[in-house]
């Protein structure tokens, strides 16, 4: 029997309670960063989630104070530091020489180097090297984690003198790899991040180096790839047997080479070998649970109850001992509900949980085509807690480890090594956990020429986020393939457009497009051609983002319903970028302090605006002040986030009407015998309720009768 669905519940300032989502208003870094975690709950108790990190990324500013020379002597290497500045999580550096028609290209130009660091690098420098060098830093996030703008901002130093001595020129050296490489990043590199391992050295340009890179006792991992020159070694999502003793060795000539070693060590938040279990038991009976994670450093361990921290109480007869929990008499009164094991870390903290395997996030293409003599990788992508274990069918006979043709790894890609015909057939994917099974397939036929194994297929991505298109084609050995992108029919510029950045085709798995900081003007099809000089294959997918609504439009204040005190606000609905408008914020601004916005209507449901006999919508302010002057903005709200404020609306003048404050801070004293000089605080101009204010003062006499009359002091 399946748990009724359940209800979440959010501590934070706004909730939708249908789909359990949250977000902030108006998000300060004081007040909301930190970590969120929501709970379930259903008959049978309730659970926690695994938290998210909402975090405030800032970037400072570079000194005014510009850069010392960087003194070089010519025909040796040199670096070049990006000046200091102060940024959160992470920015992503690029250089320019002279003004910014001059971008350092390290992919055209090998004997420079940009390091993940920030810093500069030539393996030589000569005098047409010699200038000014601008550092340019953009914030960013770290791997799946973005920054909630679709402008990230961006810093550029004041120029960085590279000053080149003359000196005689050096006959062939090198290579000699610069001592801050063997260099690894992210600091500190953990399990589940991609690991980036750059090596760089100095010597003679004239010939390009070659870089190798190799693990010691072992083959480098395998879903790791080379760029920029080979320099740079990337192991997508590390897990903790990517840890090991790599190498990089620079060769010049059969001769000439350098090499250097360093130990990889992964910290890992933790995560769970198995989960716990339903457990039914008789009254009165003792029962003992496991928590068994792995984390680096090792985890210390809570047990929850119902979202309660659990802990040692001989009169509820439980017994908390690191990892076990120990219940010695089971009570049903004080013992039924959802239990947990939290692990935690200096990395984080994981919540167990447990489900069957589904498809439903990641289905397999129905069908598939490969190329004759070309390579096939198939993606099983479950999601499933435990990790499930994979098998694969062909035919629904089950694959054999052996084949030499075929490699099965552990998290479910299948890759076909040298495609023949008799591969075609239908392939199956089941996924197995304690908790169930799931099954998916996909039909493989062969073809000759280039195929498009896994295409680009229609997806949704969030406003502001990161999102990959997949690529992959199966082309016969020895030939040549390129990928070209295409973006509602025209090419994708990579460099003029830098949001884009293409994964080469020859890293296994990963191979696509990737798209950083997407926003809606990047809504369309996107199509991967694959070709060689025989044909080519096309496929695409469409991207929708989804996202903020738009601004509302022609927002107006309808002078004909005004009153001392109210008026009625029209405005058009805009786009709801995905997401239906749930309800609208309406803002006002008075004649007098002009910029100074104050809600008037915080929490408008949507339904309440709408008009039965216009598409217009509209609402009814009140509390407004008598004889003043206001203008108004909207701002639409859906499950994603809040739109800009739209464009204000003219001002209004409401009616006059007497004032309905009186002045504070009566007071004085002094004066003549006989007369006192009174004070007040005079009314503001949005406080006097129109043209012509003035003021009557009373008194009497202290210590008489209460009924006695006020007395009006005369204008003389």
């Amino acid at each position: 029997m399946h748990p009724p669905y359940p209800l979440f519940v959010v501590f934070i300032a706004e909730l939708n309670k249908e789909v359990g989502t949250t977000w902030p208003k108006n998000p300060t870094d004081v007040l909301d960063s930190g970590n969120y975690r929501c709970i379930a709950e259903n008959k049978y108790g309730s659970v926690i989630s695994q938290g998210v990190l909402l975090s405030f990324g800032s970037i400072g500013e570079f000194s005014n104070v510009p850069d010392a020379p960087v003194n070089v002597k010519a025909f040796e290497g040199a670096a070049v530091d990006c000046s200091k500045l102060y940024f959160k999580p992470a920015v992503k550096y690029n250089w320019y020489k002279k003004d910014a028609q001059q971008f350092v290209r390290p992919e055209y130009q090998a004997y420079m180097f940009i390091s993940q660091n920030g810093k500069l690098y030539f393996s030589e420098v000569t005098r047409a090297d010699e200038g000014s060098y601008f550092c340019i830093a953009v914030l960013t996030g770290i791997n799946q984690y973005t920054i909630g703008t679709d402008q990230p901002p961006a810093r550029t130093s004041l120029p960085i003198p590279l000053v080149v001595h003359d000196q005689t020129p050096k006959a062939n050296w090198g290579p000699v790899i610069q001592n801050e490489f063997i260099a690894v990043f992210p600091k500190p590199p953990l399990v589940d991040l991609d690991i980036r391992m750059e090596c760089f050295a100095y010597g003679t340009s004239i010939t390009e180096f070659k870089y190798y890179w190799r693990r010691e006792n072992g083959t480098l991992p395998k879903l790791s790839y080379l760029m920029d020159h080979n320099r740079v070694l990337i192991i997508p999502s590390a897990t903790l047997e990517d840890q090991g003793i790599y190498t990089c060795t620079v060769t010049r000539s059969s001769s000439a080479r350098d090499e250097k070693s360093v130990d990889l060590k992964l910290g890992a938040k933790p995560f769970f070998i198995k989960p716990l279990r339903d457990q039914h038991a008789d009254i009165g009976s003792p029962l003992t649970w496991r928590c068994d994670a792995r984390a680096s450093p090792a985890a210390i361990y809570q047990w929850y109850r119902n979202g309660e921290l659990v802990q040692t109480n001989d009169e509820t007869f439980i017994k908390v001992n690191y990892n076990v929990l120990l219940i010695t008499k089971l009570d049903p009164k004080l013992h039924n509900g959802m239990y947990q094991c939290a692990a935690s870390n200096i990395y984080g903290t994981s919540m167990s949980y447990a489900f069957a395997p589904h498809f439903q996030k990641f289905p397999m293409m129905s069908e598939t085509r490969a190329s004759l003599q070309g390579n096939l990788t198939l993606h099983c992508r479950p999601e499933a807690a435990p990790f499930p274990v994979i098998t694969w069918f062909k035919n629904g006979v089950e694959l054999s480890t052996s084949l030499s043709n075929i490699v099965q790894s552990y998290n479910g890609r299948l890759t076909i090594l040298n495609v023949n015909a008799a591969d075609h057939g239908t392939y199956t994917c089941r996924a197995v956990n304690q908790f169930g099974q799931a099954e998916d397939k996909t039909k493989v036929t062969t073809i000759e020429g280039t195929a498009i194994t896994t295409a680009p297929q229609d997806q949704m991505a969030l406003f502001n986020s990161t999102t990959f298109f997949y690529c992959q084609a199966s082309v016969a050995k020895n030939t040549d393939m390129v990928f070209i992108w295409h973006f509602n029919g025209r090419p994708i510029d990579f460099y003029r457009d830098p949001e884009y950045r293409q994964v080469p085709g020859d890293q296994p798995g990963k191979s696509g497009l990737y798209i950083q900081q997407v926003n809606f003007a990047h809504t369309g099809m996107y199509e991967c051609q694959a070709s060689t000089t025989m044909n080519s294959d096309k496929r695409g997918g469409f991207l929708t983002v989804v996202g903020p609504p738009a601004e509302p439009a022609g927002v107006q204040a309808d002078s004909t319903t005004v009153t001392n005190s109210t008026v009625l606000v029209r405005w058009t609905e805009n786009l709801d970028n995905g997401h239906p408008i749930t309800h609208y914020i309406v803002e006002a601004a008075t004649y007098y302090e002009r910029d100074q916005w104050t809600v008037v209507i915080g929490n408008l449901p949507a339904v309440l605006t709408i008009h039965t006999t216009h598409e217009k919508r509209y609402v009814l302010v009140s509390g407004l002040l008598p004889g003043c002057g206001y203008r108004f903005r909207v701002t639409a709200v859906n499950q994603i986030g809040h739109s800009p404020p739209s464009i204000p609306s003219g001002y209004v003048q409401t009616l006059s009407a007497p004032p309905s404050l009186a002045p504070l801070c009566i007071g004085g004293g002094d004066g003549k015998v006989g007369d006192l000089i009174m004070t007040w605080k005079p009314l503001t101009p949005e406080q006097q309720g129109g043209p012509g204010i003035g003021y009557r003062l009373y008194w009497r006499r202290h210590g008489i009768s209460e009924e006695e009359q006020w007395i009006t002091v005369s204008e003389d």
